[in-house]
């Protein structure tokens, strides 16, 4: 159901069973000690979050381009914010997600895995190591010409 090959599910179950987070108590029947879990994607290595990244982002495209996977909510926003509002931002995202899983969690049923991506990071390079800001653009002589 995830797409993957034997291999690298060998290798995952593998994983799961040497951090102790698996256990096979029969030839049929595997435990899941983990319980139910929210990872800090600062606590794995930068390989490790990029090929995650990477298989998440090959997944959504699949699916926005496919009902048949199931239904699904995708939308991206750009926007200029004031870098000192981007603490209580992040707070903001860490109690929608808490939130959310809360309520998708509250229903004993679990017929089928989501993936949730929230990403709020840097477009732009404007905020200057002096703290100088030439505008939108950065540039303070193509802001002087600029449209409003």
């Amino acid at each position: 159901v995830l797409d993957l090959t034997p291999d690298a599910i060998t290798l995952a179950v593998d994983r799961l069973v040497r951090l102790g987070l698996l256990v096979m108590e029969s030839p049929g029947r595997w435990v899941d000690l983990s319980g139910d879990t929210v990872t800090n994607l600062s606590e794995f290595a930068q390989v490790a979050i990029q090929q995650f990244a990477t298989q998440a982002r090959v997944r959504w495209l699949g699916a926005s381009h496919s009902t048949a996977q199931g239904p699904h909510g995708s939308s991206s926003t750009t926007i200029a914010v004031s870098t000192a509002r981007l603490g209580g931002a992040l707070q903001r995202i860490g109690r929608f997600r808490q939130e959310l899983l809360a309520y998708l969690e509250n229903d004993p049923v679990r017929d089928d895995v989501y993936g949730l991506e929230i990403h709020l990071f840097p477009l732009t390079t404007l905020k200057q190591a002096n703290g100088a800001s030439h505008g939108t653009s950065g540039i303070a002589m193509a802001d002087r010409h600029s449209i409003p």
